[in-house]
């Protein structure tokens, strides 16, 4: 029997006007938002909880990597769960593409960086939230300066 860490769902962004392209089922993954998961009680006491010293952001990456760290898989029924409002996300046309910027504040981006950073020395090749995150923002810097001109 899998050990179940935390069973979660894909989320909508109410800015966002993606579709998604959902195969039914369930699919063991890295990563997931623990918003609405329903978590295994005594893999989350085992892991020690979320850590609360992160704060705002990359909780849910810590807590996926703990889980997976001490034996647990997360898994992500595919269906569309719940309505979440990542920043502020606005929809922007750019050379024959649509592009999404995600308008954090500095305070939000502060938090962003900060925690990642903390979760690589945590995690060091276990996890690729920081190389994906990394990556992410970059792209985003790319997206918002193109807009701007």
């Amino acid at each position: 029997m899998p050990r179940i860490g935390q069973l979660c769902y894909i989320f909508k962004d109410r800015n966002l006007r993606v579709k998604w392209d959902i195969s039914s089922g369930v699919k063991k993954t890295n990563f997931c938002i623990t918003s609405s998961a329903l978590v295994n009680l005594k893999a989350w006491k085992e892991v020690g909880g979320f850590d609360e010293s992160l704060f705002i952001d990359a909780v849910d990456n810590d807590f996926c990597a703990a889980l997976m760290r001490k034996g647990y898989f997360n898994y992500q029924i595919n269906f569309v769960g719940f309505i979440q409002e990542i920043g502020h996300a606005t929809k922007h046309h750019f050379i024959y593409k649509d592009v999404y910027t995600l308008n954090h504040s500095a305070f939000r981006r502060y938090y962003i960086a900060r925690n990642n950073m903390l979760i690589a020395r945590r995690y060091g090749a276990e996890t690729n939230s920081v190389l994906r995150e990394l990556m992410y923002r970059c792209r985003e810097i790319i997206s918002q300066i193109a807009i701007i001109n």
